[in-house]
């Protein structure tokens, strides 16, 4: 009778959330471009390492599911969310790393929460 239980959009995973974190991610290496001179070489650097690392991470997991790379992909996104307080900058660079950071922090969590009955890979 119960066999069939329908999984809500927040306990399965979906291929969306994947595109909105590889969006994510190369969005924020692009980031820099939107401050124009604002952004210093540092900045720069500190986004294009985020992002790339970003992609990168939902691209393995694509192929294999582990949690590291999930972790990794988390631990980005905090810093691309704290990178503004630490490196104090500000203006739409600032606005895009909180909300493109928050968008993967979000992301990570969802899926970790998606993927707790799931036997991965340490």
């Amino acid at each position: 009778m119960f066999s069939s239980i329908k999984h809500s959009w927040i306990s399965d995973h979906h291929d969306w959330e994947d595109v909105c974190s590889v969006s994510a991610g190369v969005l924020i290496v692009l980031s820099p471009l939107a401050a124009g001179s604002a952004a210093t070489p540092s900045v720069a650097i500190s986004a294009g390492l985020a992002g790339i690392t970003i992609t990168v991470m939902v691209m393995l997991q694509l192929m294999m599911l582990r949690r590291w790379e999930e972790l990794l992909k988390l631990a980005c996104g905090v810093w691309v969310v704290l990178s503004p307080l630490l490196m104090q900058y500000d203006g739409t660079l600032r606005l895009l790393h909180f909300v493109l950071g928050g968008t993967v922090v979000f992301l990570s969590v969802l899926e970790f929460w998606q993927d707790r009955s799931c036997q991965l890979d340490s």
